[in-house]
């Protein structure tokens, strides 16, 4: 499955309940990738540029929830 790009214009087209659904996924997924770098006892990721998008995903995701709720 192909990750769609979160822009805000794709995210306002949303409503809040798939809004919150997306936000736990990503949190899910963020914590699934630290967890992995854990266990190999590493503490240099592999690939952080992943880490840093899914922080922004979510910073995205709960700017637009808070417009919404706002309104």
């Amino acid at each position: 499955m192909a990750e769609v790009k979160l822009t805000i214009e794709y995210l306002r087209d949303r409503s809040v309940e798939e809004l919150r659904s997306k936000e736990g996924e990503l949190r899910k997924k963020l914590f699934e990738i630290r967890e992995q770098e854990i266990c190999r006892k590493g503490l240099h990721v592999q690939k952080p540029h992943i880490i840093k998008s899914a922080k922004k995903d979510i910073a995205r995701i709960l700017t637009v929830i808070r417009e919404k709720v706002s309104k």
